[in-house]
């Protein structure tokens, strides 16, 4: 429930604007509604309040790729693994 998923985050980040993790998870539940644009701003905002979280960059990475943009894509995964998160098999 993707579509509900990121009503609630949306009411929920309104109060709470500094929350990188809240804006992880809607991002990805708009990565799995195909909202690649929407999703990037997510997660361009949680990796500017958090940037060295790994997941940030792993999850825009998927962003990136549902856009086409492999290259932003590798870059970002790279410099997931490099602050050490392990990437889903």
């Amino acid at each position: 429930e993707h579509d509900k998923a990121v009503s609630d985050y949306t009411q929920y980040l309104l109060a709470n604007k500094t929350n990188a993790q809240a804006f992880v998870w809607r991002g990805v539940s708009l990565n799995k509604l195909n909202k690649y644009n929407d999703a990037l701003q997510d997660f361009n905002t949680a990796i500017a309040i958090n940037p060295n979280s790994g997941e940030c960059y792993y999850n825009r990475s998927l962003s990136y790729q549902g856009l086409g943009n492999t290259t932003q894509a590798q870059n970002d995964v790279q410099k997931a693994i490099q602050l050490g998160y392990t990437l889903p098999k």
